[in-house]
């Protein structure tokens, strides 16, 4: 059977048609079983976070000191307030007329002279620090004795313990003289003194606080005693201070306007009538 013949160009257009549509099934073929082909290795990228390895990042290399240690040595003079030792811990535990801080500074509490000492009937191992209220004899030395006597204070009476110990006559002689020593004003039987005369202030022209305080004393000045169930003349005083404020206020008013011209009346064309 003859067939007709086809043209050049016809053929020409046929060949890419084919490989086109060759191309389309390997790629569904493809598609189809790509459950059964292995996975490709995959490559990925984690970026971490970045910190400077040197510079104001890592802050400073060595912080200031904290200036701990002593600041006042045995035998030193010291009053209320002032800081014996700086530390970090309890390394010494606070003694006699002593005070700790909440950051373990042992400051003083009485005036007096340092000691560092051991005591072994508080604690075996314990170092403590202490201030003794005498720079010689038997009341510079910490710890004190058990029965030795105390200076006490709010005008309060200073009196050893009696023991058989204390019953020989040369104890009963130092503990009368040590308390001869310490009895104050008020304790020696001297209700009533003399207010001091008034004195100035150290370095200044001017009279101390202290002595000012004794002015009314001076002047035989005696004040009522203050009673807080006396309502009556809490409410007394109350109004009189109500009204001196008042009266205060419309002074500095009257004094204030003093002088000034009224700016009283009715504008009527933009002058005043």
């Amino acid at each position: 059977m003859l067939q007709p013949r086809l043209s050049r160009a016809h053929t020409a257009l046929e060949s890419p048609l084919t490989a086109l549509a060759s191309s389309l099934n390997a790629l569904s073929l493809c598609s189809r079983h790509s459950h059964l082909q292995p996975l490709a290795a995959t490559t990925s990228f984690i970026r971490y976070a970045s910190h400077a390895a040197q510079g104001r990042a890592n802050g400073p290399g060595d912080s200031a000191g904290r200036r701990l240690g002593a600041k006042k040595t045995a035998s030193e003079y010291v009053v209320p307030g002032n800081i014996i030792f700086k530390q970090r811990g309890t390394l010494w535990h606070p003694g006699d007329n002593v005070g700790i801080g909440k950051d373990h500074t042992i400051y003083a509490l009485e005036s007096g002279y340092v000691r560092y000492y051991r005591d072994p009937r508080r604690h075996p191992k314990r170092r403590y620090i202490g201030v003794a209220l005498e720079k010689e004899g038997a009341g510079s030395q910490l710890p004190a004795p058990i029965n030795a006597p105390t200076r006490r204070r709010l005008n309060m009476y200073a009196s050893p313990i009696p023991t058989p110990e204390t019953s020989s006559s040369s104890s009963n002689s130092s503990s009368a003289s040590f308390l001869e020593s310490h009895l104050s004003a008020n304790s020696k039987g001297t209700t009533s003194r003399p207010p001091p005369l008034p004195f100035m202030r150290a370095g200044t022209n001017r009279e101390s606080n202290v002595s000012i305080g004794y002015a009314a004393e001076r002047k035989g000045i005696k004040v009522v005693p203050f009673d807080r169930r006396d309502r009556w003349s809490a409410w007394q005083k109350r109004s009189a201070r109500i009204e001196l404020a008042e009266v205060s206020k419309v002074a500095k008013n009257t004094k204030k306007n003093k002088g000034k011209k009224s700016n009283k009346g009715a504008k009527i064309g933009g002058k005043k009538r």
